[in-house]
């Protein structure tokens, strides 16, 4: 699971570092993926993850990963990110 949010950063650096064709191709392939669930964002998920990044002192987008996974019940996180090392509730795998 992902977000359309987090798609975004993933283009941005795609784009960045490998060219807009390349960024295309790669990101036009995660929507095709039938294994992979993409949530939709609104404007209460964007509030509450504000409130979280002021709380916990995390960016807003590692805090809308967080809120989605606790909305979805998700307990277990992909990411390079050690920010999610502080929180007991989640277990963060980088390999």
């Amino acid at each position: 699971m992902t977000s359309v949010a987090h798609i975004s950063e993933i283009a941005n650096i795609l784009e960045a570092r490998a060219g807009l064709a390349a960024m295309i191709e790669i990101v036009s392939g995660l929507f095709s993926l039938q294994n992979l669930q993409i949530v939709d964002l609104s404007r209460d998920l964007y509030e509450s993850s504000l409130e979280r990044s002021r709380a916990f002192n995390l960016g807003l987008n590692d805090s809308l990963a967080w809120e989605i996974m606790i909305r979805e019940g998700i307990n277990e996180i992909y990411s390079f990110d050690s920010d999610f090392d502080n929180f007991k509730d989640l277990k963060r795998v980088a390999d």
